[in-house]
């Protein structure tokens, strides 16, 4: 399911390397010191001139004397920052061990760019990537998002598919084992994979629109943001298993709505949370379940291609085609075969023709890659609202991912809102990370705001608001090539800057330091 702002990603704006200029923030931040440090930036055109002098002197290994933050308290807000420009503008970035920027330009190659804006082409015509995370051995894991796939690659720029069928990857990370976690934002779940046999788990469910991943500093809990929802997840293993509760929300979040099945008797169909429908099943304790159940029979003797029918909801057939669904299971989805053969062997937000008309390529409710129009999508948002009044309760038809919610006012219009989103003019949560003191950041699509969650539960804050609306994934500095243990960078899709925030603490370590 698409959010109405997730339709301004097909407007990718991003940079090219160019000199490193301010844009008002705040001073350029100075460059590497002979030692291997940094100077800080100053204010307005000063910040630049004077960095590159500090940082020789201040530079060298600063983890020796550095003391832990006093976790009691938060850091002053809002804090500040700086920005550079002459990167990619990629959805995500990680550093490698010489404190180089490694991420995907707008071409689709994997870069690696220093401080100064200098690049190297580690790996050619990877595609369009929306999670990227280096592996303890020094390989590069990203999510294909336009492929659906985990691609793995070498130092030497070989490249391999290390799962497919993915549902919108958007999201990736790496444990101190080595284990890779990608989110499918599409499906609502998140998998644990090998990265040595691509064997999976799938370890949370259920959730709305998953994006950013980010390991706590002990490695015991997976934080997830919710790009629909306004929420970040905590997915904890314990005793070998794993569990998943809410953290934290952004202030007014409605938390509260209809469980699927209430007022629904066993066996009857219901609208599962995020979309697509299913039936209301036994879950034990009186309780009843909205559950998918895809129809197989139709396509047990029958291979990839071959015509099925398939029965709606409403028990209308429908001429269909037996195709594998995400986690390879050959099943006859409830849409018609033109929907799918337009977007046969194509990516996501290829461009695609259905019923005489120009469309593009999305993932379905039934992890199918199915050809909708722009116009079908957005009739889909505004579903049976029409003159309704807010929270009225109202059906949609998108073809992809039909849904039941409730009327809302947004972007100026009134939308069917499904029932565990939480769609406003505000953004959604985007990229995330945690400090030493396990309080959590995250950054928020379409307002430029970094919201801190800390770790007591008490309410998030806004820690700093930037001049960019794409400001996809959030990093700490390694203490190398110039990035400060105690900075965390974010990436500006828009023009290809970095934001670099200054902290008053630091971060955990990633899996790639670990093996040094």
């Amino acid at each position: 399911m698409r959010l109405p702002v997730l339709s301004l990603l097909a407007l990718c704006a991003c940079g090219s390397p160019t000199a490193a200029l301010d844009d008002g923030s705040g001073g350029d931040v100075g460059g590497a010191g002979d030692d291997g440090g940094s100077g800080g930036g100053g204010s307005g055109d000063e910040g630049g001139d004077e960095g590159g002098d500090e940082g020789g002197d201040e530079g060298g290994d600063d983890g020796d004397d550095y003391e832990p933050a006093d976790c009691s308290v938060l850091p002053d807000f809002p804090l500040e920052y700086d920005s550079i420009s002459g990167f990619t503008g990629s959805e995500d970035f990680a550093f490698d061990l010489e404190g180089n920027a490694v991420s995907v330009d707008s071409n689709g190659n994997l870069l690696a760019e220093d401080i100064e804006g200098d690049t190297q082409v580690l790996a050619a015509n990877v595609g369009y990537t929306a999670g990227t995370r280096y592996l303890p051995d020094g390989d590069v894991v990203i999510a294909n998002v336009g492929r659906g796939t985990l691609m793995r690659i070498t130092p030497e720029g070989a490249t391999d598919t290390l799962l497919s069928g993915l549902s919108y990857p958007n999201g990736v990370e790496v444990d101190a084992d080595g284990m890779v976690f990608v989110a499918e934002h599409d499906a609502g779940r998140v998998r644990m994979v090998d990265p040595s046999t691509g064997d999976y788990e799938v370890i949370a469910e259920d959730l709305v629109n998953p994006n950013g991943l980010r390991f706590s500093t002990d490695w015991n809990t997976l934080y997830v943001n919710s790009f629909g929802g306004g929420t970040v997840h905590a997915i904890s293993r314990a005793k070998g298993e794993w569990t998943t509760e809410l953290f934290a929300a952004l202030p007014g979040i409605d938390l509260e709505w209809p469980e699927p099945c209430e007022d629904l008797v066993e066996d009857e169909v219901c609208t599962m949370i995020g979309g697509g429908y299913g039936r209301c099943a036994d879950a034990g304790e009186e309780t009843l379940s909205c559950l998918w159940e895809p129809e197989t029979d139709s396509c047990a003797a029958a291979s990839a291609g071959d015509a099925c029918v398939a029965t709606d909801v409403e028990g209308t057939e429908i001429d269909s085609m037996c195709t594998y669904d995400a986690v390879d299971q050959l099943i006859c989805p409830a849409l018609d075969a033109e929907r799918m053969e337009s977007c046969e062997g194509s990516s996501t937000w290829d461009n695609c023709r259905v019923g005489g008309s120009n469309g593009y390529c999305v993932n379905s409710w039934e992890d199918v890659t199915v050809c909708i129009t722009e116009n079908e999508y957005y009739r889909g948002l505004k579903g049976t609202c029409g003159s309704s009044d807010e929270g009225d309760a109202c059906t949609s038809s998108y073809p992809a991912s039909p849904w039941a919610g409730e009327c809302v006012e947004a972007y100026g219009e009134i939308y069917c809102q499904p029932f565990g989103e939480n769609w406003s003019d505000e953004g959604g949560l985007d990229g995330i990370n945690v400090d030493e003191c396990e309080n959590v950041y995250v950054t928020e699509y379409v307002t430029g705001k970094i919201w801190v969650m800390p770790a007591d539960g008490s309410e998030p804050e806004v820690a700093v608001e930037m001049p960019a609306y794409w400001i996809p994934n959030i990093r700490w500095g390694k203490g190398v090539g110039g990035w400060e243990k105690d900075q965390l960078m974010v990436m500006n899709r828009e023009n290809g800057r970095m934001y670099v925030i200054e902290m008053t603490r630091r971060g955990g370590e990633t899996a790639y330091e670990l093996d040094e």
